[in-house]
């Protein structure tokens, strides 16, 4: 099976998890499984669920979304398997900007606001 996200590509993730990452991110099923996870958490906790009405969002929705999506795939890859990584410091570093990013997108998405913009859809 190919990877299949609708927030986010494979390519972003890989990215996110660094150069050095584990061989997981390398299957396509279970990359898609965990982005499918994480999309529902994120449309869990904002209490909206963008995957719907994904086609009809404005761009800058879907680039947050995408930021939040591989950023918490991402941490999941690391995750897996530190010792892929040249030292456990620099795994957790990485670790630590990951989920500050998933943390300041999961904010924007759920401030009443920027819900209002976001929610609106292409022009």
């Amino acid at each position: 099976m190919t990877f299949q996200g609708t927030f986010t590509t494979k390519e972003e993730i890989k990215f996110k998890a660094g150069k050095d990452y584990p061989s997981i991110s390398d299957e396509d099923d279970r990359l898609t499984e965990l982005t499918k996870q994480a999309e529902a958490r994120i449309n869990n906790t904002v209490r909206y669920n963008f995957t719907e009405v994904y086609d009809q969002l404005n761009e800058n929705t879907k680039q947050t979304l995408n930021e939040a999506v591989s950023n918490l795939v991402a941490q999941y890859i690391i995750i897996h398997d530190l010792s892929s990584y040249q030292s456990r410091v620099q795994a957790e570093n990485m670790l630590q900007v990951l989920r500050t990013n998933y943390q300041d997108c999961i904010k924007i998405l759920e401030d009443q606001k920027t819900t209002t913009y976001f929610r609106r859809t292409k022009d």
